[in-house]
């Protein structure tokens, strides 16, 4: 029986999906197991790659976070399911976690894990912190994918603890990345957001970046991480600001059309 899949989503991540399926490799030597990876039909090495490394690789077309999730997760055979971003890396401490909880007598049914950003080739300290995903969880305690578009959220039922180690996140190569990763995250929110029937307010878009900012750079206390936590702060205030605005603009259309219909 294999005891644990680790799954993982790509598109052209030729650039990270090496580090990130090498990180975990150890653990494929001491537990039963799998590399399980899927690709939504990757233009350059990435396929190849994975397969290098003993994944086996499936290709279907994008479905959305939670819908490829969900996808993915209905691949793995192991009794448990770790999960890794291709821009991330599982630390040897996080390993050693692992192993321990896999041979555990009372284990929960969900693990969070926390994530540390590398930015502008610093790792980070406080910006982003903490960073806690449930990624590791057995999956016979329902385990499945919620949330929405672009953040989906793994959920089990039954008790969550942390794990000790962290998992290293490299998610943006360069300041122009970020910023377009912020716009397009922030896009898709507010496509969320208006599916939900959520309104965009005044206030919302004046005051809830100020306080983002501030909490990020002062009480989380990124400052400390010099000129990366001021980025990361102002990119986060960034991104509330940009997803109440996309959320207005798409009321507005619709709003606008009503009104033309009703001229008529």
């Amino acid at each position: 029986m294999i005891k644990l899949s680790i799954c993982l989503l790509s598109f052209n991540e030729e650039g990270n999906i090496r580090r990130a399926l090498e990180s975990v490799l150890p653990l494929l030597d001491v537990v039963s197991g799998e590399l399980v990876v899927l690709d939504s039909f990757s233009t350059d090495r990435t396929v190849e790659i994975a397969e290098q490394l003993g994944a086996r690789v499936f290709q279907e077309p994008w479905k959305g976070y939670v819908g490829q999730n969900n996808a993915i997760l209905a691949k793995c055979a192991g009794e448990w399911v770790l999960s890794l971003d291709a821009d991330e890396e599982a630390t040897p401490e996080l390993l050693e976690s692992v192993k321990k909880i896999l041979a555990a007598q009372n284990p929960a049914a969900g693990y969070l894990i926390n994530r540390r950003s590398v930015y502008m080739g610093r790792l980070l300290a406080y910006a982003w912190q903490p960073d806690l995903k449930m990624r590791l969880a057995r999956r016979e305690a329902n385990l499945r994918c919620t949330g929405n578009n672009p953040h989906p959220v793994l959920r089990v039922d039954g008790r969550l603890e942390r794990c000790a180690g962290e998992l290293l996140h490299y998610s943006y190569r360069d300041f122009s990345g970020h910023m377009a990763q912020t716009v397009n995250f922030a896009r898709q929110r507010a496509e969320s957001d208006y599916a939900l029937g959520r309104r965009a307010g005044y206030g919302a878009m004046l005051f809830k970046p100020c306080f983002v900012f501030f909490k990020k750079f002062i009480l989380k206390r990124a400052f400390l991480d010099g000129v990366p936590g001021l980025v990361s702060a102002f990119s986060s205030a960034a991104y509330i600001y940009m997803r109440q605005s996309f959320l207005w603009e798409l009321w507005s259309a619709a709003d606008s059309g009503r009104r033309e219909k009703e001229s008529r």
